[in-house]
């Protein structure tokens, strides 16, 4: 499997991707005064297709619109939720998964992707990432960052990273919403970290070998016991 960038480099290459990729679609939104936080507007799933695999996973829209990319490379692979028109977070909130092949095979850690989602803080960051909690079942790492927008909308930008391993692939659902005045982000309110119930994988689902129509799933926790007996052998 060939990686674009050096191997000890790859997971800060496509971080640094993911953000620019963030940056330009925020600019492109439409800025919506009102709406709530999206815990109080329910919920719906998602299932995201990349390399012959399914994630389902948790969205806090109802209502969205899905875009979904590879890059020529053919390593990296984003999709794009935005709420529609209709719905009350629009304009404000996206989320993104971005998955890497084959990522979950390269020996990575959740301590290694922190760090390096750490240590690839913008300048103009407010502070440093500051470390969420993922349920036990789920092995991986979350973080939230508030940044000022570098775009004509202004204010700042709330951002949860949720990177977290499947059965081959690395995931990453970034989670960012538009925030106007800025001084509305702190840092330790509760809701960032009620945020990430919101955006958790579900299943990863393949199509059998012997049948195409019939999916094999696996959960997050059947992921992480099994990545955890092949532990010693790596």
């Amino acid at each position: 499997m060939h990686w674009s960038c050096p191997e000890t480099e790859r997971v800060a290459c496509a971080l640094r991707s993911a953000g620019k990729r963030l940056t330009a679609a925020l600019i492109g939104l439409l800025l919506w005064s009102g709406g709530a936080y999206a815990g109080d507007s329910g919920a719906a799933m998602a299932e995201i297709e990349a390399f012959g695999q399914t994630l389902v996973m948790q969205t806090p829209f109802l209502s969205f619109e899905q875009k979904s990319a590879s890059g020529a490379d053919g390593m990296v692979s984003r999709t794009q939720l935005t709420p529609k028109p209709d719905a009350p977070l629009y304009g404000r909130h996206s989320v993104e998964i971005v998955t890497l092949r084959g990522g979950a095979q390269q020996r990575l850690s959740p301590s290694l992707i922190a760090a390096t989602i750490q240590a690839q803080s913008m300048p103009f960051c407010r502070q440093a990432p500051q470390r969420l909690a993922l349920p036990v079942d789920i092995e991986g790492m979350a973080v939230l960052s508030s940044c000022a927008a570098q775009s004509h909308l202004g204010g700042d930008l709330a951002t949860i990273q949720m990177v977290f391993f499947g059965p081959r692939d690395l995931h990453m659902a970034i989670w960012t919403e538009l925030v106007r005045p800025p001084d509305n982000i702190v840092i330790d309110d509760p809701r960032w970290q009620q945020r990430v119930a919101w955006i958790l994988p579900l299943h990863f689902c393949t199509s059998a070998a012997d049948n195409p129509r019939m999916i094999q799933c696996q959960s997050p926790k059947q992921v992480k016991a099994a990545r955890r007996q092949r532990a010693p052998a790596s």
